[in-house]
């Protein structure tokens, strides 16, 4: 802020230290005792004016800025993952596949056992038979989407309860393009996944195009299934112990997508 000190026109004198007018005959400053001007002798009084000296006060700097909880530092930029198509990074919300969501697909609230006839997904784009021995419920899943059908059989093995969940995506994504990008996402590394990941293949669910994949691993084996129909991409997990799944594949899975209706 700027403040600018200038002198009556009816002033005499001047203290050039303070900037002071005084009119009474001082000789001296009484703030600072330094000598007056006076206007007669140093020119007339808008000359004096005329020379008054515009006084700045500095403007501090500016405070460092603290982060706090609704503006935390930035994070440091990271570079862009190369050789990995955007697809999958969908399917992966961003770094887990949804198969890694076989540690934690709990069944909960059983609502139906044994083959009693067709269960459709919650979002009823299709239904299927629920083989004997298992049972319909909810899935809690660590993937960005959403289980629309959740199976499980009830008996256990090595403490591995098999499931089959349905995850739909909430949007269409081209197979053609889930394709460019699996093998190069598979090479990155960045898979967290159980066991060892094959490459994809074509395959009909429901006669709707998809690509299937299995994985194997000493706790979990299961196969992952990608499946286009109308405007979305469906994700179909089946999972069970190594020991039993090429078994299940060839009965239980198998009955299971045998019976896939479209709605």
């Amino acid at each position: 802020m700027a403040l600018l000190i200038s002198g009556s026109l009816m002033s005499r004198a001047v203290c050039r230290t303070c900037w002071t007018w005084y009119a009474n005959g001082e000789s001296a400053c009484p703030k600072c005792h330094t000598r007056l001007v006076g206007a007669d002798n140093r020119g007339s009084v808008s000359s004096a004016d005329a020379a008054a000296t515009v006084i700045t006060t500095p403007t501090p700097p500016p405070a460092m800025v603290q982060p706090t909880a609704d503006a935390p530092f930035p994070a440091p930029a990271q570079a862009n993952s190369s050789g990995i198509s955007w697809p999958i990074w969908l399917l992966i919300g961003g770094g887990t596949l949804a198969v890694i969501a076989v540690v934690g697909l709990l069944v909960l609230g059983l609502l139906v056992t044994g083959a009693l006839g067709p269960v459709t997904s919650s979002d009823g784009a299709m239904s299927v038979k629920i083989p004997k021995g298992w049972a319909q419920g909810n899935a809690a899943t660590m993937t960005n989407a959403k289980p629309v059908l959740a199976l499980a059989r009830l008996n256990r093995t090595n403490g591995v309860e098999p499931h089959f969940i349905v995850e739909d995506l909430g949007q269409l994504i081209p197979l053609s393009a889930i394709e460019a990008g699996w093998d190069p996402f598979l090479r990155s590394g960045r898979l967290n996944v159980p066991g060892t990941v094959g490459g994809l293949t074509r395959t009909t669910v429901g006669g709707a195009p998809a690509l299937s994949a299995d994985f194997h691993g000493s706790r979990y084996s299961g196969q992952l299934l990608f499946v286009d129909y109308g405007s979305k991409t469906y994700i179909v997990e089946m999972v069970s112990d190594p020991s039993e799944f090429e078994r299940l594949r060839d009965s239980d899975f198998s009955a299971i997508l045998s019976s896939w209706q479209w709605q």
